[in-house]
């Protein structure tokens, strides 16, 4: 069976542009009408599929919101108490090195005491307090 160009024309540039129906892309060939009834079937199924009832829908997101919800309340507990587990062995961290510093002070000012003295006790030397 011959085409004329003018048809074949507009057969190639339907088969080019893809046709849009909701979510659904397909690129449509135009081969008899059997087959554009089969096409046009399953574009609307897929639509319908996708257009779900909006009461089993909401019912199925807030069960799935409220699973989530409940594991993230889980893993919130599990963090807070390992948070205040690090931030009491950080403390108990910060108060030995506040006394280890301490006494490292303690331990500078009596050797700065000591070196005073002997520079005081030399002979020839004279100390100068600043």
């Amino acid at each position: 069976m011959k085409r004329s160009r003018k048809t074949y024309q507009k057969e190639l540039r339907r088969q080019e542009e893809p046709r849009k129906l909701g979510e659904v892309l397909l690129f449509v060939k135009f081969e008899g009408k059997r087959k554009q009834r089969k096409i046009n079937e399953k574009i609307q199924s897929e639509i319908s599929d996708s257009k779900e009832k909006p009461k089993e829908k909401n019912r199925k997101d807030t069960e799935e919101f409220n699973s989530k919800y409940e594991i993230s309340e889980d893993r919130r507990k599990v963090r807070e108490s390992s948070k205040n587990r690090e931030l009491q062995r950080q403390g108990k961290r910060q108060k030995k090195k506040s006394i280890k510093q301490m006494e490292k002070g303690m331990l500078l000012l009596q050797k700065e005491k000591y070196r005073k003295r002997n520079r005081k006790n030399q002979p020839g030397e004279k100390f100068i307090m600043k």
